[in-house]
């Protein structure tokens, strides 16, 4: 006896279906991968960010401590670094750097009002202050730099 054909009809998914879940999983794939890939980065900056923002504070507590040991020692300069030289703190080069961080500190002269207020356009020099302003920069990726700035006055009190 023949066998009978059977009506069955074998189920499966078509070529179109299956490309279609396939793009559908390179969408979704792409766009956690990019998250991901954002997330690593913002992680890497910030923690450059504050491994500046330290050589910044350190840069301004060495101005802090050269002032309180001899005030005239902060002359007027656009740019120049500190070092250390016999336990002291001084003065020295155009800058520090610190493995691919770059700290410039900048001392200006401070103008006064005659109300006796900080007047940055304009008034008579005040011999007691100085604005201090330390910038740390650094090269995030070779085409794109990034920097910190830290400024503060510093005072000679009268006693």
């Amino acid at each position: 006896m023949p066998k009978a054909k059977s009506n069955l009809k074998l189920k499966g998914f078509s070529l179109v279906e299956l490309l279609f879940a396939g793009a559908i999983f390179v969408v979704f794939a792409t766009g956690i991968i990019e998250v991901l890939l954002f997330g690593l980065e913002t992680d890497r900056l910030g923690e450059e960010t504050t491994i500046a923002t330290q050589y910044a504070a350190s840069g301004l507590e060495a101005l802090r401590s050269l002032k309180a040991k001899n005030f005239n020692a902060l002359s007027i300069t656009d740019a120049t670094g500190i070092a250390r030289s016999n336990g002291d703190w001084t003065l020295s080069g155009t800058n520090n750097t610190f493995e691919k961080y770059t700290r410039v500190i900048k001392i200006e002269e401070v103008k006064r009002g005659g109300d006796g207020n900080i007047n940055e356009s304009g008034g008579d020099a005040d011999p007691d202050t100085k604005k201090v302003s330390v910038t740390v920069s650094w090269n995030v990726t070779p085409s794109r730099s990034d920097s910190v700035v830290l400024d503060t006055f510093l005072t000679r009190w009268k006693q």
